[in-house]
């Protein structure tokens, strides 16, 4: 009797499930070591597990990678949501289709890759799998499709040899027939309402055809000018290029003197600080260490005096809500807002504190009693012994 022969759709209507959950669950055999393991250790959700199995192999090490994030103060990661690290694949390990600069259609560009129509290495060739990209069909093999732009761009520049090569990148390269952004100017067509240019001053002998190589805009074709001593097109650049240059020069100059002047200001609130700091103090270096906080901290605060601030989003409402929550607070309670806002750092963190750290130091200094806390301590140990004694000579003589 031959063996039943079953398919993802004949399986999902046996288990009730769609037939893209079967698909997604029979590629968890596809996962790479690291993240089958994380997989079953319970470090990965099978959220996080299907969008890196749906990925080839080489690709799946950089998802992995994707899928936990450190916090500051801590060396444990901790893994990302499941939207977050869907986003991060699809901007980083996905690329368009719709918009490359080669035919989908041709498959001479690198023979062992053959049309892109045909390839298995994209979400529109198995739509169960990939049922988030209906209408958005998307390479999964970076290095297949940047190996065809290459080629693309090296047919069109041995097709047509006067085109010129240019970067939309800035710099200098030697020995290279990439001219940089820095080296040449594009000629633009003229926008409405100006004049357009005359006939001479396009069809200059510098004047070319050029292809973009580099840059956003790959394969765009553009009129440049590559002649740096233009009177037309490289005039008004190094016009532009002096008043830059002029414009940093003052800008360069506001922030000497905004250093030197807000340096003056601390020297000055150093120099008048009280030896013991009144209320107005601790709000005001409240307010301070408020704006370097970490978010996360922020958070935890909220959550720790119950200060419900989930719609708040701007740091600048955050800060408003804390200040309107400080300011009814007592004296003593400010003080010790202002402790906790120093060592909710250390407090929060998954890792062993060092001796060093200011939460141990903090509690070593605070946990040591005072010289005269001691012998307050010992005193009524002592009377109680006497009590005791006394007691005893009584029952003895009574006795007798």
């Amino acid at each position: 009797m031959p063996e039943p022969k079953y398919d993802a759709a004949s399986i999902a209507l046996k288990v009730g499930k769609s037939a893209g959950h079967v698909y997604g669950r029979l590629r968890f055999v596809d996962l790479i070591e690291d993240a089958a393991k994380a997989f079953l250790e319970n470090r990965l959700t099978a959220g996080h597990a299907l969008l890196i199995a749906r990925l080839p192999q080489a690709q799946q090490s950089q998802a992995l990678e994707a899928a936990f994030r450190s916090h500051w103060g801590s060396t444990d990661k901790q893994v990302v949501p499941v939207r977050e690290l869907a986003q991060w694949i699809r901007q980083n390990l996905m690329l368009q289709l719709e918009g490359a600069i080669f035919d989908r259609e041709d498959g001479t560009l690198t023979s062992e890759a053959g049309r892109c129509v045909q390839c298995p290495k994209r979400t529109g060739f198995n739509t169960a799998l990939f049922d988030d990209f209906q209408n958005d069909d998307r390479c999964l093999d970076s290095a297949c499709y940047e190996a065809k732009v290459a080629a693309w761009l090296k047919r069109q520049t041995e097709q047509n040899p006067a085109l010129v090569q240019v970067s939309e990148y800035w710099g200098q390269k030697k020995d290279q027939p990439v001219i940089q952004r820095g080296q040449y100017v594009e000629i633009k067509p003229p926008e409405a309402g100006e004049e357009p240019q005359k006939p001479a001053e396009i069809v200059r002998k510098s004047a070319a055809t050029g292809i973009v190589v580099e840059g956003q805009h790959l394969g765009k074709m553009i009129q440049v000018c590559a002649d740096p001593e233009c009177p037309v097109h490289h005039a008004p650049r190094r016009e532009a290029e002096e008043e830059r240059d002029e414009e940093y020069e003052r800008a360069a100059e506001a922030r000497r003197k905004n250093l030197a002047d807000n340096q003056a200001l601390l020297d000055s609130v150093l120099s008048k600080a009280p030896a013991v700091l009144t209320r107005a103090d601790h709000e005001m270096i409240i307010a301070a260490w408020l704006d370097v906080l970490e978010y996360e901290d922020s958070e935890r605060l909220c959550e720790r005096h119950q200060i419900y601030a989930a719609e708040v989003e701007a740091e600048d409402d955050y800060r408003v809500t804390f200040a309107k929550y400080v300011s009814g607070l007592s004296d003593t309670e400010v003080v010790r807002f202002l402790v906790e806002l120093a060592l909710i750092g250390s407090g929060y963190s998954s890792t062993t504190l060092p001796q060093t750290d200011p939460l141990r130091i903090a509690a070593q200094r605070y946990a040591r009693p005072a010289k005269g806390q001691v012998k307050a301590a010992k005193k009524p140990k002592a009377k109680a012994k006497q009590v005791k004694a006394k007691g005893a000579k009584s029952r003895k003589g009574g006795a007798a």
